[in-house]
């Protein structure tokens, strides 16, 4: 891995650069970013959302076809074994006119709908809403999926920090064990404490293999989000950035209510049942057709026995008198069901507007412990330095010693845990607000 980061080293020189006097690190980095671009392009989640958009488009072109003309045709043949006679008395004689066995023809019919009570309209509408909750539905599946490969990303690089901290730890005790050897070779103190740090050196190395396969696990994974083969050395930073001052957007709670898919949907819903109340009225209003119909067969009008031409043209009205109050009780539920779509639409409203505040306060808290955890690990490397220097001049124990690095092998994962902890907050606050995915675009 480290290979793999020294050939990008240079490569990302200039964006670290220019992104380090960023005040949010995390959210401009172009490795992340590419990453981000890579598994909304590869996630299956993504790209059935996008086709259920594009279903949704189709669906509101269909709909608006119905405010043009329908244009039909057709053609029929029909065999009669005893066609039909009739019987006139003709100038006092009696004459028998017989159909054919014989009817066959063909029929061409236009028809427009002049007015049908809105529901025309108010279809179309529907269709337009219900593409407007797709884009929705689809913009958060991008949001969870970018949310998702941030948190694998710097998942991947603490672990990498991990592998780093117990290589740092057990080269401090292999340096340790030399020292005590010397000291047991010449007498000053016992074989005791030589076995105590070997001991403690095992122990070390134990981990830092464990910290090696806890890497490739979430690597891996990291991979697998990306579309990458999973056994893939995929470039990573080679650190975690320290975010250590909270500067967010200065109208960031206003945008939750508008950025959030989560409100565009709702807001979708609630308008959509607005409109099938309409389109439930309508069915109950006037309703008013246009047609021309033409025909071509035979046998044609006063019995003509050869293809004959003919047209017919109509309006038809239709007025609903009286349905035994089901207009009034189809309002109601309507109507009802339009109230469960407001109560739905403010209870996301509620969830979003806690969502921002508490990503706000987590992205605070966790910065103050990057500082926190900072300044620990800074004491820790003094009191490592202090005791070292301590043992070889015989004032402390080895015990001391070893309890010394312990405190600072604790402090630099405590440190590394709370800058990914800070990143994925950030990231956290940035879906609770809703311009996750717009971030990506930041950066080039």
């Amino acid at each position: 891995m480290r290979l793999s980061i020294k050939s990008i080293k240079g490569g990302l020189a200039g964006v670290m650069l220019l992104v380090s006097a960023h005040p949010l690190f995390a959210q401009h980095n172009q490795l992340l970013n590419q990453y981000r671009r890579m598994a909304l392009e590869y996630d299956q989640q993504v790209q059935a959302a996008e086709l259920k958009v594009a279903a949704a488009a189709a669906n509101t072109k269909a709909a608006a076809a119905d405010y043009k003309p329908k244009l039909s045709a057709g053609g029929s043949y029909n065999w009669v074994q005893n066609p039909m006679e009739l019987t006139l008395p003709m100038g006092g004689v009696p004459t028998t006119i017989s159909g054919m066995n014989e009817n066959y023809g063909l029929q061409a019919s236009l028809v427009q709908s002049l007015y049908a009570g809105g529901a025309i309209r108010h279809q179309h509408t529907i269709r337009k809403q219900e593409e407007d909750e797709a884009q929705g539905v689809s913009q958060k599946v991008q949001s969870d999926i970018v949310y998702n490969t941030d948190l694998l990303y710097w998942r991947t690089v603490g672990q990498q920090e991990v592998v780093d901290i117990f290589e740092a730890y057990y080269q401090s005790i292999e340096r340790l064990v030399k020292v005590v050897d010397e000291r047991v070779k010449t007498g000053t103190v016992s074989r005791n404490d030589l076995l105590m740090v070997e001991v403690k050196q095992n122990e070390v190395e134990y981990k830092w293999e464990e910290a090696k396969t806890n890497f490739q696990v979430a690597r891996m994974t990291l991979n697998q989000q990306v579309g990458q083969p999973v056994e893939a050395a995929s470039p990573i930073d080679a650190e975690i950035p320290a975010l250590d001052t909270l500067k967010v957007p200065v109208d960031w709670f206003s945008l939750v209510l508008e950025s959030r898919p989560e409100m565009q949907i709702a807001r979708a819903n609630v308008e959509k049942q607005q409109t099938m109340e309409k389109l439930t009225l309508s069915r109950y209003n006037p309703q008013v057709y246009a047609s021309v119909e033409g025909t071509y067969g035979a046998p044609g009008y006063n019995f003509n026995s050869d293809m004959v031409e003919n047209v017919n043209v109509g309006v038809s009205v239709n007025i609903p008198v009286f349905e035994w109050n089901k207009r009034k009780h189809e309002k109601n539920v309507a109507r009802l069901q339009t109230g469960i779509q407001e109560q739905n639409l403010s209870k996301v409203s509620d969830q979003v507007t806690l969502e921002a505040r508490s990503g706000y306060y987590s992205l605070k808290q966790s910065i103050q412990q990057v500082n926190l955890s900072y300044n620990s690990l800074a004491k820790a490397e003094e009191n490592v330095h202090m005791m070292e220097t301590r043992y070889r001049e015989g004032i402390v124990s080895i015990v001391e010693v070893l309890d010394a690095q312990i405190y600072l092998q604790n402090a630099r994962i405590n440190y590394t845990q709370a800058k990914m902890k800070a990143c994925v907050s950030e990231s956290a606050f940035y879906k609770a607000i809703g311009t996750l995915v717009s971030n990506i675009d930041q950066v080039e």
